[in-house]
Formats: structure tokens, sequence, C-alpha cells
């Protein structure tokens, strides 16, 4: 049998510290196992809390355990991502409709797992003995028997598509509102990959997208308070904390051995299969690792520990086919404080990406040195970054109040504009006025033009049969004279005017 992957939860109470171990013998399995006398009856409610979900979760979306002996179970594993690792993803990628996508999934499962086992909140006594009255959650959805560990990383989406619930730690057999499930999976989730997803996401834009209100969260931080108490981890108060913005005061326990673990892929999908385990007994170390049959690798991500504490990584590098060193830098990580090479974790997580050239490489080597105390240097480097910010921060005052005189500037030209305006619109209504009265005018005075050029048509009309009066009466003495001169030409006429002159000489006589 080997032992793959091994997490200690020794910062809760006694009687709830166990380690949880991935194993690789004939096919693998997943094993929880008490690290103190008093916490071997937990693995036992562990071992009975699949039957009891069994009876009202959908029996395939629970992990099976394999065999229970005293102090131990094992469930068999699983093969998928899980929720909080799918997110980190669309996170990396810079896909916002698709964290929302499965924010989605996860509220769709929540309220369809337990099929029809659902009611309303009440504050039953066993609730208000473990978490005190809410008076306020009145009437919300709950599960009638409440696994409350349904976190973002407790659940799998497999290969077929399907979600299981691979841990079911904490289980309750009273009604709890399914928001307070949502609310603990979201705070947890977001402040464990705080650096990642604080200028990504907001974790009040989860809450909303979730359904969960801001009226509810006060309660919300009481009961994750009570429970954080009752269990003794200080993660889940660190959490809270951390949401209500409060100072968290830093503490180092040194471990019984550091354990440091390094990611690879070619595409961004971080696995347990694809990583790499180093039991370190100095604090002051270089990490070196055989990448020669891990194909090409695009993405890194370094674990220096399980737990809190600080760190400070010298140099990281790759080492490619050709010999050539390859410099790596960060590309993220979910340190609370990082400057200087020196990183402050104050979650039980802490992780680092690198993100380099996709390309195969010989080997990868890491000079990390654990700190077991704050030293001199990393003060020095604290207080050179906060004079950096003072000094950035009394320049942004500065800016701001130049950009703020130069907006009463320009409000007082805007002023005055608005008034230059103003007048121009009075003035524009006159210029208006005077035009709406000349367009009468013109208007009128189109009328008359009108009725002077039909009387002109008229005339002229009139004219036009005078003239032809006038040609025809112009023909027709043309005719008559014609005529008059053709009869005085004759012989006839002239013998005519002989014997009248004749006549008018005897006449006169």
């Amino acid at each position: 049998m080997e032992t793959i992957y091994s997490k200690y939860s020794r910062e809760r109470a006694p009687e709830y510290q166990i380690k949880t171990s991935i194993h690789q013998d004939e096919f693998m399995y997943v094993s929880k196992t008490a690290l103190t006398d008093r916490a071997v009856d937990h693995i036992k409610r562990i071992y009975s809390n699949y039957e009891l979900l069994k009876a009202v979760y959908q029996p395939s979306k629970l992990v099976k355990p394999l065999s229970y002996e005293k102090g131990s179970v094992l469930f068999e594993y699983l093969e998928g991502k899980s929720l909080d690792q799918l997110i980190l993803e669309a996170v990396i990628n810079k896909q916002r409709d698709l964290v929302y996508e499965i924010l989605g999934l996860f509220t769709d499962f929540l309220e369809t797992v337990a099929e029809g086992h659902y009611c309303e909140f009440s504050n039953t006594p066993e609730f208000i003995s473990v978490f005190g009255e809410k008076s306020k959650l009145l009437g919300l959805n709950s599960f009638t028997i409440a696994n409350i560990d349904l976190n973002l990383d407790n659940i799998l989406l497999g290969d077929d598509n399907q979600l299981s619930i691979i841990d079911y730690e904490w289980v309750y057999l009273f009604p709890i509102p399914l928001n307070f499930i949502k609310f603990r999976a979201i705070n947890s989730f977001y402040y464990s990959h705080y650096a990642s997803l604080q200028s990504f996401i907001s974790i009040e834009d989860m809450f909303s997208y979730v359904g969960v209100s801001q009226g509810e969260i006060p309660d919300y931080i009481d009961m994750a308070n009570k429970f954080a108490d009752r269990v003794g981890t200080e993660k889940e108060l660190l959490f809270l904390r951390k949401y209500l913005k409060k100072a968290v005061q830093f503490k180092f326990i040194e471990p019984a051995e550091y354990t440091a673990q390094i990611f690879i892929s070619a595409n961004q999908e971080l696995t347990e299969d694809k990583s790499m385990y180093f039991e370190i007994a100095e604090p002051d170390q270089t990490i070196a690792c055989d990448l020669t049959q891990k194909g090409q690798i695009s993405c890194v991500r370094f674990d220096p520990m399980e737990g809190r504490g600080i760190v400070r990584i010298g140099e990281a590098r790759l080492i490619d086919l050709e010999d050539n060193i390859v410099q790596i830098r960060e590309f993220s990580s979910n340190a609370d404080w990082a400057g200087g090479g020196y990183y402050v974790f104050l979650d039980d997580d802490p992780q680092i990406y690198y993100q380099v050239e996709k390309k195969e490489y010989k080997r990868i080597e890491l000079s990390i040195v654990y700190i077991e105390e704050f030293p001199e240097g990393l003060m020095k480097e604290v207080q050179k970054k906060n004079n950096l910010l003072q000094n950035e921060i009394l320049i942004n005052q500065s800016n701001l109040s130049a950009q703020e005189e130069k907006i009463s500037e320009l409000v007082v030209e805007k002023n005055e504009l608005l008034d230059t305006l103003e007048e121009m619109g009075l003035n524009l209504s006159i210029v208006k006025e005077n035009l709406s009265d000349k367009v009468e005018k013109i208007n009128v005075l189109n009328h008359k033009l009108d009725s002077s050029n039909q009387e002109i048509s008229s005339l002229h009309q009139e004219i036009h049969g005078l003239q032809r009066q006038m040609q025809e009466l112009t023909c027709l003495l043309t005719s008559r004279e014609q005529t008059i001169n053709d009869m005085t030409s004759t012989r006839w006429w002239k013998i005519r005017l002989f014997y009248k002159r004749i006549f008018r000489k005897s006449v006169d006589k």
C-alpha cells in the first residue's frame, strides 16, 4: 500500500482530530483515521452518517464506505473534479459566466439531493442547544437531517457529469437552513483562494447568486462561530474574521515535519495523481523534482506546507530538455501578505501558482525557507511595502485634490455654459417669435402674390384674345382694301368716275 496524500486536522479539539489519506494499492481508496483516542467515536459517527444520509439523500450521490474498524473508516475513491477546482479553473480562464453556472449547479444540487426530505426551518430544542434561537430564519428551506459539510471541495463532478458527496463528517438530526450551508461553503472557498478571487468576483455577488441575503448573514456568522467553538477549529473562525474584515493575529505553530506538494499540468487541470509530495526535515532546503516523464507542462502549483505559516521562496526555476535554466515567477497565490519573496499564509491550504511556457522540462527546483518567527528581514519588507503604500496614498491624495480642483473649475465652467445656454435659449425664443410673425406676413404676401398672378394670367389671356381679334380685323381690312383696289383699278370704275364728275359739274351749273 502506498500513501499518496495525507491531510492532518490537528487544529481541532482532541475529540475531532483525524487524518485523511489517499492510498494506492490494487485500487485507490480514502481513509479517515483518529489521531487521538478521544476521536475514535467521531470516526464511528462518520461511518454511521452514511446510513443516516442514505435514508434521506439519493444513495447514488454519497461516496460509499468500504469498511470500518475501530478508529478508522475506508471509502471508495471517486474520479472527477470538485466544484471548487472547477470554479478556480474558470477564474484562471476569466470565465465569469462559468463561475455562475457552477454556483447554480451547486445550488440546484443542494435543493434536490434530499428529494422530498426538506422542511421549513423552526427553532427545535436540538437546534437551539447547538446554535441558539434564530427567529429571523423561520420558514427558510431546510434539510430534515442536515449535512453541513456540503462544501464546494466535498462535491465532486464525475466523468458521467453526475455530482457526488465525498465527505459527510458533520451531520445533525434536526433542520438547518440550506442557506447556512451555502454561506459556510462560499465563505470557506472564497477566503481559501482570496488572492485569486478578490479582483475577479466579490463574495457578496456569490452570496447573492446562490440566494443568501445580507440580512441572514449575521445569524450565519453566529452559527458558524458556535460550530467552530464546539469543534475547536481555528480555520472556521479565521474565514469568518476575514469576512468581517477584522485583523487576524498571526501565530505560527511548528508542525511535526514540513510537507510540500507540487502539482503540474499541461492544461491547468491540477489533480492529485499529477502531484508530488516532499517530506522536508530541514527548514531551509531546495526541492528538486524530476519531470522527464511528465510530458508537456504549462502550469505549476506549489503548496509549500500544510497549515498556516510563513515561507520565503528564494529561487524557482525549470530546466528544459536542452539544459536551459528558465526562471519562473508567481502568477497568483492565496497568501494573505506577500513581498520580497516572503509569503504569509493564514489558512490551512497555502498555494502558489506559476505559469510557464508550455513544453517538456527535465526538472523543477524550488529554494524554500520555513520561517518560525517574524524575521527582521520580513519586518523590513513589510515596512518597505507599507512606506510605498503610504507614499502611494499621499500621491493619490494629491492627485485627488488636483482632480477635485479640476472638478470645481469644470463645475464653474459648466454653470457659465448653462447660463449662456439659458440666455441663448431666451434669445432664440424671441427670434422664433419674430420669425413666426415674418413667416405669417410672408404667407399673406404669398397669398396676395398668388391672387395677382391669377389676375395677370387672366389679363394675358384677354390680351391674347384681343390680339387674335386684331389679327382677324387686320386680315379683313387688308382683304377689303384689296377688293377696293381691285374695283378702283377696273375700266368700269374709271368710266363711272368720269360720268360722275360730269354729272356733278352739270348740277353745279
